[in-house]
């Protein structure tokens, strides 16, 4: 059997096709990233696409956009329009946001379409985040908080879709006051993970008297809690611990660290490998985020010995 994913950008697409070669499924990936990169990231048989147009026009500020999310969504869904069209497979994945005629026209074709929702509900993410900028002491970001036609969009692909996979019953449950009992019936909490028994053992680090390594792994993002974390890193004494940071820089990077001036200059994303040796070098990770999303980073950083707070 084939599986047809479309996918704007990477997110956990290399687990999703992890997870389809070991139950028997062929995977074909249609994604904004580039071939070269898509290559890289993904098991060795994945057939790829790349429609880099939302990419590009990805780079270009916010003020070109009345609604810079909503038109990058809607970019994408017309680079893959041709490839949605003359679909021919057994089952589709598509991203939540990024969907919407993917979805109807799966449902013309009778394709199964599973929509892929690694977080919260999407409205339930908009309350989320305007309380974290608040928590944070920081305007919101209107280019980052979902506008009202972005969400009724994603809600509509809900509707359509056969299936909708989360990362966790958090995630299921953050739908209930926000969805009708068709849309609930269709989530499937799909824990996406790896074999802890298959890495080397991790050696342990500290030593008493050493200061304390303390991370921060994810997006350097409001609705993650960095600036939290840049809050403690800035008003812990540092004779006994140093702190540390990795991850995508977000439109609101620079304003947290300018507020809080963290005594860290952040590192940006790292290979997965290399994410494994940062993280047995941490004594803890701290995870401040405001929702959940796909958490691997836990059971990856509690296979290095590292402790987790979230």
């Amino acid at each position: 059997m084939e599986a047809t994913i479309f996918v704007s950008g990477m997110f956990h697409l290399p687990l999703v096709c992890q997870a389809l070669g070991q139950n028997g499924l062929s995977s074909v990936v249609h994604s904004s990233y580039p071939s070269f990169k898509l290559r890289q990231r993904l098991p060795p048989g994945v057939h790829t696409h790349s429609h880099p147009g939302k990419e590009m026009l990805s780079r270009l500020p916010g003020f070109f956009f009345r609604d810079k999310p909503l038109a990058l969504s809607r970019a994408f869904q017309h680079d893959i329009r041709k490839a949605v069209n003359r679909l021919e497979t057994d089952i589709v994945i598509g991203w939540a946001g990024h969907s919407e005629h993917l979805v109807k026209t799966c449902n013309i074709k009778n394709i199964p379409v599973i929509l892929e929702r690694g977080s919260t509900h999407i409205a339930w993410q908009r309350e989320c985040l305007l309380k974290a900028y608040d928590a944070a002491g920081m305007k919101p970001n209107m280019r980052l908080v979902p506008s009202q036609a972005y969400i009724e969009n994603e809600m509509a692909e809900y509707e359509n879709a056969s299936a909708i996979h989360v990362p966790s019953e958090f995630c299921a449950k953050s739908f209930e006051p926000f969805a009708d009992p068709g849309v609930l019936e269709k989530i499937r909490i799909t824990r996406y993970g790896f074999s802890i028994p298959k890495l080397a053992a991790a050696d342990q680090y500290h030593h008493p008297g050493e200061r304390l390594q303390i991370g921060f792994a994810g997006t350097l993002s409001v609705r993650k809690g960095f600036f939290d974390f840049c809050w403690l890193a800035a008003n812990t004494d540092h004779r006994k611990a140093v702190f540390e940071s990795v991850g995508h820089h977000d439109n609101d990077t620079k304003a947290i660290l300018q507020m809080y001036h963290p005594p860290f200059t952040p590192h940006p994303s790292v290979p997965k490998e290399a994410l494994f040796e940062v993280l047995a070098r941490w004594d803890i990770l701290i995870l401040p985020s405001y929702e959940e999303g796909l958490s691997m980073i836990v059971p990856e950083a509690m296979s290095q010995n590292t402790v987790v707070i979230a």
